[in-house]
């Protein structure tokens, strides 16, 4: 079970510990880091909007509650490694950038940054005190702790996504799945070195980046993929292509936290069988995909990723080892067809929604390869 220590602190004393670039003759073990792997927004930009901002730091001026910042350290964590902030990162990011008069307040004389308040006010700002709360994790404490204190403590407006408390749950980079995943999407959760290591020290490091690759051709990222939410929920889409893949299951082809959380434990990594089985599964998905006339109309990207069921035939014939060359011949014949024949467009549409629903299956994929079997 962690352990709690709570202490209130001035807000001139605790910007100081999350202001190390500023202060770097304070203790390591002092400093305070926006842990962004965990965090909505990186440690430097959060997600609130200004008039959240604003009402932040009215509250503060006059003395509202504004709720306990909770800071966190890892299982194994010694005395002098940073605080991470569990709960409350857009606050502190907000009374920091007020500090240094990144945006202005309301005041009966007009907009005002801090740097324009009077001296009394500066003063009583910086000293009114927070609520902190430091968290120290053990390590008999279960894997996914911080993940699930993520969860249960956070009030803010925005909905938690699965994909966000899949970046929770990850944010060491000691979940094998969610590092295979992160290197699969790209984008902002690798680095030139990173990419150069991983290819130096995995024996399919570039096979891995190849498929990458293709994946960007076949399923463009568009103008959209600069969200937060929408990066996170990529990599939990990628780690459901993972786990179904390295259990040959449909049932885990699925992106929900409560669903792919048992998977991802620092033991849990894919042997070379498993991911050779990966890669070449995924090759042949994008081949067949490309295969099709207009693939692009057909199967539209999000962000990055097709629509799961428009792709469900596909993915779910080949974690079950039921595409053949003939079953393969026959579905890109059929996703050809759909675009011109619209009573086989609604068959394909009825097969989907067997019970109403547009859950993937057992019995939806039998039907579904009963009928492009027909072809």
């Amino acid at each position: 079970m962690p352990t709690t220590q709570t202490s209130t602190q001035s807000i001139r004393d605790f910007i100081r510990r999350l202001n190390t670039t500023q202060n770097v003759e304070l203790p390591e073990g002092d400093r305070i880091k926006v842990c962004a792997a965990f965090q909505r927004g990186d440690d430097t930009t959060g997600v609130w909007p200004a008039r959240m901002k604003r009402a932040l730091i009215n509250s503060i001026l006059l003395g509202h509650p504004i709720g306990t910042i909770m800071l966190v350290k890892p299982a194994g964590a010694s005395n002098t490694t940073n605080h991470y902030i569990l709960d409350g990162g857009n606050r502190s990011r907000v009374i920091r950038d007020f500090l240094e008069d990144k945006f202005p307040i309301t005041t009966e004389n007009g907009k005002k940054l801090y740097s324009e308040l009077s001296e009394g006010i500066k003063a009583e700002f910086a000293n009114k005190q927070l609520s902190i709360m430091e968290i120290r994790i053990l390590r008999s404490d279960p894997n996914d702790t911080i993940a699930q204190m993520f969860t249960n403590l956070n009030t803010m407006i925005l909905a938690l996504k699965d994909g966000e408390l899949i970046k929770a749950h990850g944010w060491q980079g000691d979940i094998p799945i969610i590092e295979l995943a992160k290197m699969l999407v790209g984008g902002p959760w690798v680095t030139e070195e990173s990419e150069a290591q991983f290819v130096e020290q995995h024996p399919f490091g570039q096979a891995i980046l190849d498929v990458r690759e293709k994946w960007y051709n076949t399923f463009p990222s568009g103008t959209n993929d600069e969200r937060e939410t929408k990066r996170c929920d990529n990599i939990a889409l990628m780690c459901s292509y993972i786990v179904s893949s390295m259990n040959s299951d449909l049932s885990q082809w699925d992106k929900k936290f409560t669903k792919l959380k048992r998977h991802l434990t620092p033991e849990n990594d894919l042997d070379d069988d498993q991911i050779e089985k990966l890669l070449q599964r995924l090759n042949t998905f994008l081949d067949i995909i490309q295969e099709v006339n207009t693939y692009n109309d057909l199967f539209k990207s999000r962000c990055g990723f097709p629509k799961k069921t428009q792709v469900f035939s596909i993915w779910g014939a080949l974690i079950k080892d039921r595409m053949t060359p003939d079953l393969r011949t026959k579905t890109v014949t059929f996703y050809n067809n759909v675009q011109e024949d619209e009573d086989l467009l609604n068959q394909w549409r009825l097969a989907l929604c067997g019970n109403g629903d547009l859950h993937v299956n057992q019995g939806k994929l039998d039907s579904l390869i009963t009928l492009i079997n027909t072809m």
